[in-house]
């Protein structure tokens, strides 16, 4: 009879009922005891020792990795990378265009040449071989995901900057998150 009563009946909640809801369901979860951290998370960063860190954070980031296996994780980790590339050749068309003169110019258009035609289409690639569980493939493409964004590094150190350009930084991270990937790819191979 309740079943029936409530059937078709829609139900709308204000936004303050629905944070207090929220509240109160995060609430729940953090007294439960339940880790925000996955162990299989734990379980496949202790791989990455030269990155637990990275892979950690960037991995959790997910709310999808709380239930995720490893196969779940390394398609999170692929993501990440290529979302990461993805803003990053936003961010270098932006830095090429406002550069102040020529030679900062030329090696940004150089690293939006590598993320944009290279980091990211190999990406793409990594994630089709992923889908089909190739992850002989997976790992290739992302080595030239690794390549290309050091080239992209090296192109950077031509420029007289005192200290670390603002792509630098990012470029590290895309070569970690593929490392990370790599690594998590192997890991569905062997495992």
């Amino acid at each position: 009879m309740a079943a029936s009563a409530l059937h078709g009946r829609r139900f709308f909640f204000t936004l303050k009922q629905a944070f207090v809801l929220l509240t109160v369901l995060l609430l729940f979860r953090l007294s439960s005891g339940a880790s925000t951290v996955n162990d299989v998370i734990l379980e496949v960063c202790n791989y990455t020792t030269r990155h637990y860190d990275l892979c950690v954070s960037a991995l959790s980031s997910d709310p999808n990795s709380l239930t995720a296996d490893r196969h779940a994780l390394a398609g999170i980790a692929l993501d990440l990378s290529l979302l990461n590339a993805s803003d990053s050749v936003l961010f270098i068309a932006k830095l090429a265009s406002e550069a102040k003169n020529e030679k900062h110019h030329g090696v940004f258009k150089t690293c939006l040449d590598f993320y944009n035609q290279t980091v990211v289409l190999h990406i793409i690639k990594a994630e089709e071989n992923f889908h089909v569980q190739d992850y002989d493939n997976t790992i290739g493409e992302l080595s030239y995901c690794i390549g290309y964004s050091q080239m992209c590094g090296e192109e950077l150190k031509k420029l007289p900057f005192p200290g670390e350009t603002p792509l630098q930084g990012r470029t590290e991270v895309q070569i970690n998150l593929c490392e990370i990937t790599q690594i998590l790819m192997t890991l569905l191979r062997y495992y």
